[in-house]
């Protein structure tokens, strides 16, 4: 038996050598994922859930079902089913995992897999009642469906919309709740973290001014797609973000990779790029183990997330967070101004010695290497940060619309490079400015 936090990859290697019929439970489908695992396969039978309330929530996708009926597989609709089975007749996975775009890339999951007959004939039976309670779906009733569905859709969109300002609400009065139990930071204090962070912010912006830039500017737009389930994302408008040229040279990007990006704001980002769009910015790398050479174990972790930044003494922009496997050794507070960047004195969260096992360097070792040389961790950051670099999970991060500006904004992006490293730099008209500060949601700017 194997734990899977990610099953995706585990289903396309099963599915592709397997030479029995397939046989999927999954409540909701979403996404090519169901597709790319019964692609060119015999007597697949897929069984889901087939509701109203399902298809106007956007839980499940009737394109997706459609899709696979055209492909010739066999739909079935089960009640109140809420197992995920992935089988054939020699393997089998049972765990939490949708067959969905968030199963696959956001949600927090956890499914079993077993290469045994046994168990597979085992599970077989135990889920046989429901399978033989199963009805067909058709193409005719994805048609129904769709018209039955009507305005529902809209409705459930102003829906989340009121449960998304309710939590707001409830998270602020939670925060007021836990003053007493936990110290607040002190007005003052947060006074001159939001003083500092405009000045490092003024800083970045100023430095932007005398790099030598891309020979073209490419005027962009945040578009928002009318497929209610795609993400908003900045387009070049008929312009390319991996091609360009900086004096005398060609210099092209590579597509999926993450590059840092500047505001004229002063705030920063990791871009995910693609041709003719970027599509999600994340406010923070994470590096492979390996790193620092005190100890090959342990990876750095860059965080611009304001809930992190309130943790640090006034004056830092990123987070350096020091980490062996699951363990946070300590956090280390930094000072990016985009030519360069200063680091200050490791934090140590926890009272006590961590304890890293036998053969590990001690969380005091690390922290003296640390110390011992502060201009070997500038260099080693700036690197990090300059990057490029390509996450594991590609679709992580925040949407464009949060980052540039609400959808149908515009902004003009170039590209520089610092330490040999191509950057983004992104300016605003006056009035999309004013625009995208009303418009980025609460904790991303100070």
């Amino acid at each position: 038996m194997r734990i899977r936090r990610k099953v995706a990859a585990l289903w396309r290697d099963k599915a592709k050598a397997s030479s029995s019929p397939l046989v999927i439970l999954s409540p909701f489908i979403t996404g090519a994922l169901c597709r790319s695992l019964v692609k060119g396969k015999a007597n697949v039978k897929i069984f889901t859930r087939f509701d109203v309330g399902l298809f106007a929530s956007g839980g499940s996708s009737l394109d997706e079902l459609e899709k696979l009926l055209k492909d010739g597989h066999q739909l079935f609709q089960v009640n109140d089913l809420h197992a995920k089975v992935v089988m054939d007749e020699s393997f089998v996975t049972i765990g939490s995992q949708n067959l969905t775009k968030r199963g696959r890339l956001l949600n927090k999951e956890l499914t079993a897999a077993f290469d045994d007959s046994a168990v597979s004939n085992f599970v077989r039976e135990c889920i046989s009642p429901w399978l033989e309670e199963a009805k067909p779906i058709t193409s005719e009733m994805i048609s129904l469906m769709r018209s039955s569905v009507g305005n529902a859709s809209a409705l459930h969109r102003a829906f989340r919309a009121a449960c998304k300002k309710g939590e707001e609400t409830f998270l602020t009065g939670a925060e007021a709740l836990m003053k007493g139990k936990e110290e607040l930071e002190p007005t003052d204090v947060q006074s001159e973290r939001i003083r500092q962070l405009q000045v490092i912010r003024g800083q970045i912006s100023a430095r932007m001014i005398p790099l030598t830039r891309s020979q073209s500017t490419l005027a962009c737009r945040v578009v928002k797609p009318r497929i209610e389930t795609h993400s908003p994302y900045l387009s070049a408008s008929g312009g390319s973000f991996t091609k360009w040229h900086i004096g005398d040279r060609s210099v092209e990007l590579d597509q999926g990779n993450r590059y840092l990006c500047v505001l004229e704001t002063g705030d920063i980002g990791w871009v995910r790029v693609a041709s003719g769009r970027i599509t999600k910015i994340s406010r923070g790398v994470t590096t492979d183990d390996g790193l620092l050479s005190i100890d090959r174990a342990l990876s750095l972790e860059l965080s611009g997330e304001m809930k992190d930044l309130r943790k640090l003494p006034p004056g830092a922009n990123l987070a350096c967070f020091v980490w062996r496997s699951n363990v946070k050794i300590c956090t280390i507070p930094v000072s990016f101004s985009l030519t360069g960047c200063s680091v200050l004195d490791p934090l140590v969260h926890n009272s006590r010695q961590l304890r890293l096992g036998s053969g590990n360097k001690s969380q005091g070792e690390i922290i003296d290497w640390v110390l011992s040389d502060k201009s070997r961790m500038r260099a080693l950051i700036m690197k990090e940060i300059l990057g490029p670099f390509k996450f594991h999970q590609r679709l992580l991060g925040e949407n464009a619309d949060s980052f540039f500006g609400k959808p149908g904004s515009y902004c003009f992006a170039s590209v520089a490079e610092i330490k040999g490293s191509p950057i983004f730099l992104v300016r605003f008209s006056s009035g999309n400015k004013r625009k995208r500060r009303r418009y980025t949601p609460a904790g991303t700017e100070a």
